[in-house]
């Protein structure tokens, strides 16, 4: 029988998160990850207000460039701060162990919800998976092209818990593009959610998307636009 824990990736009252021996997988969010585990629930369940003040120490943080982005970090982890849009704040932590349980922890207490950048009257939305692609896809991308950027987390939350957002959001755009890492779960999701979206656009990634800020430099963004046909 798997450990049974609370979820780091979305407010988890029931404990949701499965952890195997060879991975986790979350029944409530579909925070899905795969390796040896041996993670233990230790971080509190934090109030609005202290997640508004770690937010706001976040803010302050140096910011360094790692996997080809400008982001806060300290001593501990770097950090993905979702934009200051009107809704409480949230963000999420890389430990810079990589032994150190899931690989981005959001702060416990929050409501998770989907990273996005968005630009002035964009007409297509291009979804993928994770933030950190979302991000490098912002960066990769010129800012004079008319695409809204979205990530609902890992490839399980297109079919899980985001798949409806997603299906109302399709109704607001000319196109909607999924793109996903050339993997199984990647897959999955593609195929569950293109069944749901039938005029979605699906294209996979290999490497994905901030592999190819790293890799490829000033090269990245034709890269980009000839795989997607942007």
């Amino acid at each position: 029988m798997p450990k049974m824990i609370r979820c780091p990736h979305h407010d988890d009252s029931t404990a949701s998160l499965a952890i195997y021996e060879n991975g986790q997988y979350c029944y409530g969010c579909g925070y899905t990850e795969q390796g040896p585990q041996d993670y233990v629930e230790t971080s509190p369940i934090l109030s609005t207000e202290e997640i508004q003040k770690e937010y706001d120490r976040i803010q302050v943080l140096p910011t360094s460039l790692i996997r080809g982005l400008y982001l806060k970090s300290d001593a501990d982890a770097y950090y993905v701060l979702w934009p200051e849009d009107g809704q409480p704040p949230y963000y999420k932590a890389r430990s810079w162990s990589s032994e150190e349980g899931p690989r981005y922890k959001a702060p416990r207490g929050a409501h998770a919800r989907s990273f996005w950048a968005r630009k002035m009257g964009a007409k297509s939305l291009i979804v993928v998976e994770g933030e950190i692609n979302a991000l490098s896809l912002n960066t990769i991308l010129d800012p004079s092209e008319s695409y809204d950027i979205m990530s609902p987390g890992p490839a399980t939350n297109f079919f899980n818990k985001k798949s409806n957002e997603l299906l109302t959001l399709a109704e607001s755009y000319d196109k909607l593009y999924i793109v996903v890492d050339d993997d199984l779960a990647g897959l999955r999701a593609a195929v569950k959610l293109h069944m749901r979206i039938p005029n979605s656009i699906v294209k996979f990634m290999k490497p994905d998307i901030n592999d190819v800020l790293v890799q490829y430099g000033d090269r990245a963004r034709q890269h980009i636009k000839t795989n997607l046909d942007l």
